[in-house]
C-alpha cells in the first residue's frame, strides 16, 4: 500500500512541477520532464507487476510463475524506464556541452563583477 500511495505522490510531483516550471526551465528542461513523465506508465506496469508478485496467482510467482510475466513487467519495464531516465539526463545537461557552458558561466560571473 505504501508504494501506491508513493508512485501516487510521485505521478502528482512530477504533473505539479512540468505545469508550474514551464516559464521557468529552458527547452531542454522541459524536454526532460516530458520524457519523465513519458517513464510513468513503464513504471506503473512495474508497480502492478510488484503487487501482482504480492498479492496475485502464482503465475506471476518469480520463482514459479510465467517466464513472460517476468520478462515483459518486470525486466523489460525497468530497461525502458532506466533508458528514458539516461536520456532524459542526456538532454537535460549534455556531457560534451557541460564544460563549454561551464566556461560561459565563468565569463559572465566575470564580466558582472567587473562592472
Amino acid at each position: 500500500m505504501v508504494l501506491v500511495v508513493t508512485f501516487v505522490f510521485v505521478c502528482g510531483l512530477v504533473g505539479w512541477l512540468s505545469v508550474k516550471s514551464q516559464s521557468i526551465l529552458p527547452i531542454a528542461g522541459r524536454r526532460g520532464i516530458l520524457l519523465i513523465m513519458l517513464s510513468l506508465p513503464f513504471l506503473l506496469i512495474r508497480v502492478a507487476y510488484f503487487l501482482l508478485q504480492e498479492y496475485g496467482p502464482s503465475k506471476f510467482n518469480m520463482a514459479s510463475g510465467h517466464v513472460g510475466a517476468l520478462v515483459g513487467m518486470g525486466l523489460l519495464m525497468e530497461i525502458i524506464s532506466v533508458a528514458i531516465f539516461l536520456t532524459a539526463r542526456a538532454i537535460i545537461e549534455p556531457i560534451s556541452d557541460s564544460a563549454q557552458t561551464t566556461r560561459i558561466a565563468r565569463s559572465d560571473d566575470a564580466e558582472s563583477n567587473g562592472n
